[in-house]
């Protein structure tokens, strides 16, 4: 349309011609239009909220704001409309996202939701673990959700399937059915411990979750449902979107609702929520799952390192053993740090898995000794109005651990079983265990307790032996599962 034809139609008229221009064209016709009716319409406030909401779902006053909530009048935030689908299109390609064009033509259309937490996501790996990041594939190819529907789960709620519309799942290796699932078998001496989703170990029990690409997830569903006919009737809307390397963990999401769960590898309860539930309409756990587990990755609760400590440095995961924040338990006597805490176990007899760390603070003059060796320890366990289960036993796990400045001394005192590879050394870090506790009855107590200690060496003490606290952390199962 020429511009003298233009400006034979009204604001509104022009408007309307405005919403069938994709967001580049918008801008171009504000940038070359020598018709000042069009450039005004291209910039208006109701074309670039339509190309906001078709876009990235955004709607109402309150989400004209970008990624990271800005909204105001300072430098960098979103002012208006267009200003706030700038900051989410650069959102977009900063997680590998084609432009809004090539989106809205394609249909692939994550959400400013997913797009904010995977920005999230890979900006916290990128710092912390580029390893992991390294495994995130392209967005997946949208035959697979039609795949997905015409094997009957579905209809596929968008909030569910935005997930993989910015990442399908990770390259990661799996223990077997890597043939099946069209993923890399991992090899004998390689790391197990880059899923996405965290792990942790405990003797023989090891687990590090892997966000399946949506192909593999759909075809260990079929699986899982072949193998369990109740998996099928009982739950045939939900779909394996994570699983440890060796599938002893498997969390599922109902494609329809957005609901989590977690396999229990039990006949009944055969899954167990791992996320509180959505409201109807916004079918947002799957969602806001992975937004809890973002924010414990940027508030410090969880941290990448080796997940047997006995290991280190090999098998470097995302622990899931809080290390901060409120389900933590520190306490120090007379210079002996202990730090406590557990994780659910959906997927294990014994339900928790717990971490005990020891360290020296403060300085040789306060503590009034050098080193100090754990000697025995006094577990109580309590649940409700029950009497306390009391455990009492010599070291932990095997282990004697000397402590010192800096870290504990590694040798034959401490490890008489040699649990730990390589020559005696010091080990510059605090000492760490993982061990489990048995399922409870109300499944919810406390497990706190007291440990002994000896200044110096039990072989060569420099002062009567001491007892050190541990303050009880809780036993529970909580509302997110990771």
């Amino acid at each position: 349309m020429a511009p003298v034809e233009l400006l034979a139609l009204d604001e509104d008229q022009i408007l309307q011609i405005c919403f069938f221009l994709t967001p580049g064209d918008a801008v171009r016709a504000q940038r070359s239009s020598k018709a000042g009716s069009l450039a005004q319409a291209a910039a208006s406030q109701r074309l670039w909220a339509a190309h906001a909401s078709r876009v990235f779902g955004l709607c109402g006053e309150t989400s004209c704001c970008g990624p990271c909530g800005e909204h105001g009048e300072h430098p960098g935030q979103a002012e208006d409309w267009q200003s706030a689908f700038s900051l989410w299109e650069a959102a977009a390609r900063e997680v590998g996202l084609p432009a809004a064009e090539v989106t809205v033509a394609q249909g692939l259309l994550p959400g400013a939701r997913w797009i904010a937490v995977w920005r999230q996501m890979r900006r916290w790996l990128g710092k912390h673990f580029p390893e992991v990041d390294r495994t995130l594939r392209p967005p997946v190819d949208p035959s697979v959700v039609a795949e997905l529907e015409e094997m009957g789960f579905g209809p596929v709620a968008p909030a569910v399937v935005g997930c993989w519309l910015v990442f399908d799942g990770q390259d990661a290796a799996v223990d077997s059915l890597a043939d099946e699932l069209e993923m890399p078998l991992r090899s004998e001496d390689a790391d197990w411990s880059h899923g996405l989703f965290g792990g942790y170990a405990a003797y023989d029990h090891e687990v590090s979750t892997i966000l399946l690409p949506l192909k593999a997830a759909l075809r260990l569903t079929l699986l899982l449902q072949d193998r369990i006919p109740a998996l099928k009737t009982s739950h045939p809307t939900k779909l394996a979107f994570a699983c440890s390397f060796n599938f002893s963990k498997i969390l599922l999401v109902d494609v329809t609702d957005g609901s989590v769960f977690a396999w229990t590898r039990r006949p009944t309860p055969l899954i167990e929520p791992a996320c509180p539930a959505s409201d109807a309409e916004s079918a947002d756990g799957l969602l806001r799952w992975v937004e809890e587990y973002a924010r414990r990755l940027y508030s410090d609760i969880y941290k990448p390192i080796s997940l047997r400590s006995e290991l280190a440095p090999v098998n470097r995961g995302i622990c899931l053993f809080p290390m901060s924040g409120p389900d933590l338990s520190v306490c120090v006597t007379r210079g002996v740090e202990v730090a406590a805490c557990c994780v659910y176990m959906p997927e294990h007899p014994q339900g928790w898995t717990y971490s005990i760390t020891f360290r020296l603070v403060a300085s040789p003059e306060e503590r009034g000794f050098k080193t100090c060796q754990l000697q025995a320890r006094h577990w109580e366990i309590s649940e409700g109005d029950a009497e306390p289960e009391h455990v009492r036993g010599e070291g932990v796990i095997g282990f004697f651990p000397i402590l010192t400045d800096g870290g504990w001394i590694l040798n034959k005192e401490s490890d008489p079983h040699q649990q730990y590879a390589g020559p005696h050394r010091l080990m510059q870090e605090a000492f760490r265990y993982q061990s489990c506790s048995g399922r409870r009855a109300g499944m919810r107590g406390t497990f706190g307790g007291s440990l002994t200690f000896v200044p110096g060496t039990i072989r060569s003490p420099t002062g009567s032996p001491f007892e050190v606290r541990m303050e009880p952390f809780g036993l529970f199962i909580p509302e997110f599962v990771f």
